[in-house]
C-alpha cells in the first residue's frame, strides 16, 4: 500500500506517490472476518490456550478391544480405563472404509 515502506514516515511528498486506500482495506477486512467467522468462534474466548486432551491413546484403545472381546461390559470397561462408556462404544463401532463408503 505504501510502496514497501515500513511506516508511514515524515515524508511530505509521501502522499503524493503513494495512494493510501484505507476504505477499501477495511472493506475487504471484514469480509474477510465474514468469511473466517465460524472459524473464529469456534477458537471460544481464549483459542491459544491449551485444549483437553480428546483422545485416549492406542494402549487403551488396543485394551478396549480385548475386554469387550472377552465379553466384559462395556461400562466396566469404562470403570476399568477411565473413560466414558461413550467413548467405550465409539471404539467398538466398525469403521467404514472412505473409499468405498462400506465398514
Amino acid at each position: 500500500m505504501i510502496l514497501a515502506h515500513k511506516t508511514i514516515s515524515e515524508d511530505e511528498l509521501l502522499h503524493h506517490y503513494a495512494l493510501l486506500p484505507w476504505e477499501r482495506l477495511y472493506v475487504a477486512q471484514r469480509a474477510f472476518e465474514e468469511q473466517l467467522a465460524t472459524v473464529l468462534e469456534a477458537g471460544g474466548p481464549d483459542p491459544w490456550a491449551a485444549q483437553p486432551k480428546s483422545y485416549i491413546g492406542l494402549a487403551k484403545t488396543k485394551k478396549v478391544a480385548e475386554l469387550r472381546s472377552a465379553g466384559v461390559s462395556a461400562s466396566v470397561i469404562a470403570d476399568q480405563l477411565s473413560i466414558s462408556v461413550a467413548s467405550v462404544y465409539r471404539l467398538l463401532q466398525p469403521k467404514e472404509d472412505p473409499s468405498t463408503g462400506r465398514e
